[in-house]
């Protein structure tokens, strides 16, 4: 028992550090795009593509174990607990928020007021949103647009509502709402 309480917690961190590592590498990626248009001297530029170099390294080696988190990670160890759903995408937006504007990208969002509550793993919801919109600043054109668009309404009884959750964004290869 203590070693499988010691298994969980371990992957727990696990995921956790690489989750908590990937939004800020998303922001430095989008300053190094910007540092890159900049006039350069030859020395700058060596160092820049030094950093773009270590930075893409350390992006693989992010995504390696955050992958190796999720397949380890077992569906019961979900700690659901009742969550806004609103609070959790607004968290989101707001770490990308430099990452948008770094390249010129202005956010249309719009979230209803009303808190859409449910009985849900907070951090796996965030680690969703956070890949989601990390993928849509990633792939979209500077100066191009990402929308966010939460809405919901009543379901086919009183205990349940219909959520929705768009982002589009004017990224390559994006040519629809998801």
């Amino acid at each position: 028992m203590r070693l499988q309480t010691g298994n969980d917690e371990l992957t727990n961190a696990v995921t956790s550090i690489s989750h908590d590592l990937r939004t800020p590498l998303t922001a430095i990626c989008g300053y190094l795009e910007l540092l890159e248009r900049e006039p350069q001297t030859q020395n700058s530029a060596c160092y820049l593509a030094v950093l773009r170099e270590r930075t893409n390294a350390m992006r693989g080696l992010t995504e390696e174990l955050f992958r190796y988190s999720v397949i380890t990670a077992a569906a019961d160890a979900l700690d659901c607990a009742p969550i806004c759903i609103n609070d959790v995408l607004e968290q989101s937006i707001a770490g990308l928020y430099g990452a948008l504007t770094a390249r010129g990208i202005v956010p249309q969002i719009r979230i209803p007021e009303e808190k859409i509550v449910r009985s849900l793993d907070a951090a796996a919801l965030r680690r969703i949103f956070d890949n989601i919109l990390s993928n849509a600043v990633k792939f979209s054109n500077d100066g191009g647009s990402i929308r966010f668009e939460a809405s919901f309404r009543p379901g086919a009884d009183e205990k349940h509502i219909v959520v929705r959750y768009v982002i589009s964004d004017t990224g390559v290869g994006m040519g629809r709402d998801f």
